[in-house]
């Protein structure tokens, strides 16, 4: 069993090009491997992610600021929260199958959205 934990800060006064809009985030997570089920090799995981935007994030994104994922001028801001949970089959020593499902609350920092829930799939090949 392992335990992870990952926070980041920012002051969210610069407008960024990244993967997200995200100036405070706390994730906490939890990950076993399959040896009490006979798999090794396999992985179960879980996390819990609490996101945030700062004041001035806040008010430029109010005004109509523009983000890679979010910007559309009106934000009833509340802080967008994630519940994931992952199985991850390893099918070979080289080959490896994740099926991922997400539960997130107010996507995009907007209270009036959502709860949205996500599916993923993920290969993993090595030459």
């Amino acid at each position: 069993l392992g335990m992870f934990v990952r926070a980041s800060a920012n002051t969210g006064q610069k407008e960024i090009f990244a993967f997200t809009e995200i100036t405070r985030s706390l994730v906490l997570g939890l990950s076993q491997n399959g040896t009490d089920w006979g798999r090794a090799q396999d992985t179960l995981g879980l996390a819990v992610v609490r996101n945030h935007l700062s004041q001035s994030a806040r008010q430029y994104f109010g005004a109509g600021g523009l983000g890679l994922l979010i910007g559309e001028g009106y934000m009833p801001y509340a802080a967008e929260g994630i519940v994931e949970t992952y199985y991850q089959w390893q099918i070979n020593k080289s080959l490896a199958v994740a099926i991922n499902l997400q539960r997130v609350s107010n996507p995009g920092y907007n209270i009036e959205r959502g709860p949205v829930h996500i599916g993923g799939l993920r290969v993993h090949a090595e030459f």
